[in-house]
């Protein structure tokens, strides 16, 4: 049985292809990007159709940008499954 979901919330002090770095309250997490890892946003998936589906995830997501973050804890590496856009910065 897999564990449930867990969700983050803060402000995007680092994003790249593969990692994902939030300040949340004075705390910072760090998450694996994935292939598998979706983004929630106002034109994100018009955007990803329009390139054939084959989007970085640093097109939709920026340094500042406020986020929610759902994702797996897999003993040290957290793993982002979604990462919803709730204040963009662009």
């Amino acid at each position: 049985m897999s564990q449930p979901a867990k969700v983050a919330e803060g402000k995007v002090t680092s994003i790249s292809a593969s990692q994902l770095a939030i300040d949340s309250g004075g705390h910072q997490f760090s998450f694996g990007i994935t292939r598998d890892t979706d983004v929630l946003m106002r034109g994100a998936t018009k955007a990803t159709k329009a390139a054939g589906g084959n989007t970085p995830i640093t097109t939709f997501v920026h340094p500042g940008d406020t986020v929610s973050v759902s994702y797996h804890d897999a003993g040290w590496t957290m793993t982002a499954s979604e990462v919803r856009v709730r204040i963009s910065q662009k």
